[in-house]
């Protein structure tokens, strides 16, 4: 049989196969579908345990200090089956399992810049208060005196949950005009920060 590299390469359809190996059937190789194996990771073929988002119309979520980890809220406490979200934004998990969490942030300026600059934000996960995976920047250039910039960021991590873990968000700036700010559009308004987790 020759080499792998040797074989001509083709752009893949969902009905190509794929040789694997079947854990739940005593490791038996096995063929899978490209499609049946995408579908695994499309949330949704997963079920929402929960979803919450900040106040349309709440103020900035701003940072107390520049690169100082300030925690991300997502609106009210709620009580699901599988997880609590508390008021300052943790997520306790009352269920084991693997979860698909999906974190959607409008990050940007929410004052005036003073000075023409690139400025950043930086968000962390945290797993009972340890750093969990690794940090994302997001950063703006600003010219003199430029407010209301945002963009919507997605952050999306798989997290392993033992039954009272707790996961939160933070940010952290590099100046003080940058935050989390709700925007209001023709097309729909955009909230500071929203939070989705679905059970696999």
């Amino acid at each position: 049989m020759p080499k792998i590299s040797s074989y001509t390469t083709t752009a893949p359809a969902l009905t190509d196969k794929l040789i694997g190996t079947d854990a739940n059937d005593n490791s038996a190789t096995k063929n899978f579908t490209v499609g049946d194996v995408l579908s695994l990771g499309n949330p949704t073929n997963f079920n929402l345990v929960l979803e919450s988002s900040s106040i349309l119309d709440d103020s900035p979520q701003v940072a107390a200090a520049t690169n100082t980890p300030t925690k991300i809220f997502f609106g009210p406490a709620a009580v699901e089956t599988d997880v609590t979200l508390a008021n300052d934004g943790d997520l306790t998990f009352s269920t084991e399992g693997k979860y698909y969490v999906q974190l959607l942030v409008n990050s940007g300026s929410v004052s005036a810049s003073s000075v023409a600059s690139v400025y950043s934000i930086y968000f962390n996960s945290y797993k009972n208060d340890t750093v969990y995976g690794s940090a994302i920047q997001d950063s703006l250039y600003l010219i003199n005196n430029q407010t209301s910039t945002t963009e919507g960021l997605s952050i999306n991590i798989i997290f392993d949950a033992a039954v009272a873990d707790v996961l939160s968000f933070k940010f952290s700036v590099s100046n003080l005009i940058m935050g989390l700010k709700y925007q209001a559009s023709t097309l729909g308004d955009v909230t500071s920060a929203n939070i989705k987790i679905y059970k696999i």
